[in-house]
């Protein structure tokens, strides 16, 4: 049997295969944390979109569900626009409106108006809402996190500003584009049309 002497056998790891082995150990751990930190912020992305979709969904069903029981103006005091009308488009700009008044039968037939408030800063609309004709103050509709770039409203398909009001079965189309005041710039772009419910 041949025996190698002493003075040749390995005893551990030399420099240059400690270096390789660091080195292999350090591209492992790299990827494994960019791994992590993009499920991250893929994560966050996902949680954003979410909550803007959940915040969208909930002002366009707040809104078409007042709007569906809307109430006839019998006795003319909250729209101004003759007898029976249902809804009265407001706030016109640019050839469109971006508010509706109407009787809101679920609030005990208030005189409740929904707008796109751009009077109190231009850049930053907010969507809004006044169920009471001689309150001071408008509640916001959707969370400070969210920006209203647009909200319209369209009776019938009528556009323009000579579309006013209609009477006897009034469809309504109401269209809101939301985005985030802030991470990643999300949008929202979402729309329905509302029948008034008899």
């Amino acid at each position: 049997m041949f025996h190698v002497p002493c003075s040749m056998k390995q005893r551990g790891f030399a420099i240059i295969e400690l270096a390789v082995s660091l080195s292999i150990l350090l591209v492992l751990v790299g990827a494994t944390v960019d791994i992590f930190i993009s499920v991250v912020q893929n994560q966050r992305r996902l949680l954003a979109e979410q909550e803007l979709l959940n915040q969208t969904s909930y002002a366009m069903e707040y809104i078409a569900k007042a709007l569906r029981v809307a109430g006839e103006d019998i006795n003319q005091n909250c729209l101004d626009s003759g007898a029976d009308a249902v809804y009265l488009l407001t706030r016109p700009n640019e050839g469109l409106y971006h508010g509706v008044k109407f009787i809101n039968q679920l609030e005990g037939n208030a005189c409740e108006q929904i707008f796109l408030d751009i009077s109190t800063d231009p850049d930053n609309p907010v969507l809004r809402q006044i169920k009471d004709p001689d309150a001071v103050t408008a509640e916001n509709i959707l969370s400070d996190k969210f920006e209203v770039k647009y909200a319209k409203f369209i009776i019938n398909g009528q556009s323009g500003l000579d579309s006013g009001h209609v009477s006897p079965q009034p469809r309504i189309t109401i269209l809101l584009d939301v985005k985030t005041r802030t991470g990643g710039n999300l949008e929202k772009i979402i729309q329905t049309t509302v029948s008034r419910r008899w």
